[in-house]
């Protein structure tokens, strides 16, 4: 029996997508509180978002999906590079775990496309 949650997102990876690609830049964009300290789950933050964001498209792997994955990557170091002018400094290894994050998302999009639709 196939998952019915696997299925919704199969077929409206692209409005999902559209949707996470937009909370992750205004999250990313917007002025927080420097009182508030979330540095010690900033990394777990950016591996998260960024899994999220690729999963979809992993799972429905629409034509050029790897081009759109690696557009992902490209938005995040975009991302980086404009944020010290909003609220925010510019971290590499940011950039490293947004990669990270698109690529394991990515893995887990395929497996689980592979074993469970």
């Amino acid at each position: 029996m196939k998952n019915k949650y696997l299925l919704i997102i199969h077929d409206k990876w692209l409005s999902i997508t559209i949707t996470l690609l937009l909370i992750i830049l205004l999250l990313s964009l917007y002025p927080f509180d420097p009182s508030l300290n979330t540095a010690n789950n900033d990394k777990l933050n950016h591996l998260i978002a960024y899994s999220l964001l690729s999963f979809p498209a992993s799972l429905k792997q629409p034509p050029f999906y790897i081009l759109i994955c690696v557009f992902f990557v490209i938005s995040g170091g975009l991302i980086e590079l404009i944020q010290p002018h909003f609220n925010g400094h510019l971290d590499l290894f940011d950039f490293l775990t947004n990669t990270i994050g698109v690529i394991l998302g990515m893995i887990i999009g395929s497996v689980i496309r592979k074993n469970h639709l």
